[in-house]
This record gives C-alpha cells, sequence and structure tokens, in this order.
C-alpha cells in the first residue's frame, strides 16, 4: 500500500481535517510541509481535488508566504475530501 492510500485510510480512519491530514502526509513521506506535499501529495491521495483549489491552497500560511489561516484551509478542502473518500469527487 503505498503512502497516499494510507493517508487516504487515515482520513477515511479518523476523520482529521485537511491541516492534520497535511502534516500526517509530510510525517509518513518525511519530508518538510511544503506546497509541493500538499499539492502533488494531495492529489495523489485524493485523485478527484481540482488542481486549481489544490494550487490556492499553496496559500496556506504553513507553507508559504500567504496568509491562509488553517480554518480557511480546512473550508478549502475539507468538503471536497469528504466526496473524494465518499467516491463523489
Amino acid at each position: 500500500m503505498s503512502t497516499y492510500e494510507k493517508l487516504r485510510q487515515h482520513a477515511l480512519r479518523t476523520g482529521d481535517p485537511p491541516h492534520s491530514l497535511a502534516n500526517k502526509l509530510a510525517d509518513m513521506l518525511g519530508v518538510e510541509l511544503t506546497q509541493k506535499v500538499v499539492v502533488a501529495g494531495f492529489k495523489r491521495a485524493f485523485p478527484s481535488l481540482p488542481l486549481p483549489v489544490l494550487l490556492e491552497a499553496g496559500g496556506w500560511h504553513r507553507v508559504s508566504d500567504g496568509d491562509m489561516p488553517d480554518s480557511e484551509f480546512d473550508a478549502l478542502l475539507g468538503e471536497l475530501i469528504a466526496m473524494d473518500l465518499a467516491g463523489g469527487g
């Protein structure tokens, strides 16, 4: 099972918000949390996420000089990740 499949399973099991999933993914990959981890990693883990939305998520304050707070990051991605996990993405 790939790291991305493991992240999907973790998300299904825990219902963690996107900011926690991003941190978990970086930990699982053994890398620093970056825009690349968020964009590329979430696209592999949750394939139905639209690329423009993932690129917008790159403005999250934890991975860029952007000012997007955790709450906005979660609001941007949370429902889309849930839909992907439910197979309706």
